[in-house]
């Protein structure tokens, strides 16, 4: 009987290994993107609430590709997708606006658990 393997993370999740691989290697560059990603992603949180909060979907939409294009290299899955709905959301769909960010939300808080415990970080929230 072969070794059993328990992934603790969705399979979604771009790991260590793939991040290296990705990046030919370099460790402190990819410590270094998880790092931004992870200072960065309370204020893109922030920015898509704040534009919700105006009714602006355009804010929306440009707040919701910058998280996109950050969540893209490490996750993709439900978090990825919010967010490319977020980015697509309209004016007369705004009241999807709270269960989208919900759903990013819950996605971004355990991607930033994740990247914390992979990468051995001190933990940093996304100050949800």
């Amino acid at each position: 009987m072969g070794i059993v393997t328990v992934n603790r993370f969705p399979p979604s999740y771009v790991s260590r290994a793939e991040l290296l691989s990705t990046f030919e290697g370099d460790t402190e560059f990819v410590e270094d993107l998880v790092t931004i990603f992870l200072e960065r992603c309370p204020a893109l949180i922030d920015e898509l609430r704040a534009a919700f909060k105006a009714g602006d979907a355009v804010a929306v939409s440009r707040a919701a590709h910058s998280m996109k294009g950050s969540l893209g290299y490490f996750e993709h899955g439900g978090g990825l997708a919010a967010a490319k709905e977020l980015e697509a959301i309209t004016a007369a769909e705004m009241s999807r606006g709270p269960e989208l960010m919900a759903t990013l939300e819950h996605h971004v808080d355990a991607l930033t658990s994740y990247l914390n415990q992979e990468f051995h970080f001190t933990p940093v929230t996304a100050a949800l």
